[in-house]
C-alpha cells in the first residue's frame, strides 16, 4: 500500500477523516476556517503512513478521546501498533535459523 504522500485518493480520504472528526469531536474555540491549516499539517505529519494505518488510528482515537486530535496523537497510535523487535530474541532466532549453535 502506498504512503499518503503518493496517493491522491488517500489524501482525499484523510481530508474527509479530518472534516468528520472536526464535526464529531470537541473543538474548543476552533473555527471551521482553520480546517485548511489542520489538513495541511496532518498531511505533512502523516505522509509516510498508508491510509489503512491512518484510518485505524482515527478509529482508535474516536473510541478513546472526545477532543479534536493533534497529528502527534494519530502518529502515537500508529507507532504503538508497530511490532516491537526484541534484539535478544531476534538474535536467538537468527542463530537457530543459521545453525550457529551447532558450530559452537
Amino acid at each position: 500500500m502506498k504512503p499518503l504522500s503518493e496517493s491522491k485518493e488517500a489524501q482525499l480520504e484523510l481530508c474527509e477523516l479530518i472534516y468528520d472528526t472536526y464535526n464529531a469531536c470537541k473543538s474548543y474555540g476552533r473555527q471551521p476556517e482553520t480546517l485548511k491549516s489542520y489538513t495541511k499539517i496532518f498531511k505533512i505529519t502523516l505522509e509516510d503512513y498508508n491510509i489503512l494505518q491512518i484510518r485505524d488510528a482515527f478509529k482508535h482515537y474516536w473510541k478513546t478521546q472526545s477532543d479534536f486530535p493533534a497529528p502527534a496523537d494519530i502518529v502515537k497510535i500508529i507507532e504503538s501498533n508497530k511490532p516491537k523487535i526484541n534484539r535478544e530474541c531476534g538474535m536467538k532466532q537468527i542463530e537457530e535459523l543459521l545453525g550457529w549453535k551447532q558450530l559452537i
